[in-house]
């Protein structure tokens, strides 16, 4: 065999090697650029009212004391249900969850207009050794997950 013939060949495999190890370590995977994604952290603003444009509470009041037994009033849009419920959580001051409920619609909650909802937490049974200050965050159903979607009132209150 010719040697030109002889050290093309040996250069031909010598690229394909070398290509082949570069291809599977991702070489020359196409690179597609992705905007990092900031998420900032979401503040718990604490409710110095219970209203808020989509939904007003009216028991319990910011700051009242009530029992172990919690019964949770008010009228929100139609916007701030799923599936006619919401969810409702305890939270102590350090923001850890004390316990969860949800909250359901009275009425036709497919509709942009107020429609009132009822809940009830029992720390008798869900936290029967909590007392003290703690904070009802009333949140909007948001299946989608999407934190744009994200809304709620937090209200302080406190266990007897």
């Amino acid at each position: 065999m010719d040697t030109r013939i002889r050290a093309f060949l040996i250069a031909f495999f010598a690229v394909v090697v070398v290509f082949g190890i570069a291809w599977q370590k991702g070489w020359f995977t196409p690179y597609h650029y992705e905007a990092p994604v900031v998420v900032e952290p979401v503040p718990v603003a604490v409710a110095t009212t219970t209203e808020h444009a989509l939904i007003h509470v009216t028991a319990p009041v910011s700051g009242a004391t009530t029992s172990d037994q919690i019964e949770i009033e008010g009228e929100a849009r139609g916007q701030w249900y799923f599936e006619a419920t919401f969810p409702v959580q305890l939270r102590a001051l350090d923001n850890s969850v004390i316990t969860i409920t949800t909250a359901s619609a009275q009425g036709d909650w497919m509709t942009t207009d107020f429609v009132p909802f009822k809940a009830r937490i029992d720390l008798s049974v869900d936290a029967p050794d909590f007392h003290g200050p703690a904070l009802l965050v009333l949140m909007k159903d948001n299946p989608s997950g999407l934190p744009e979607n994200e809304d709620s009132i937090t209200i302080p209150i406190t266990i007897q």
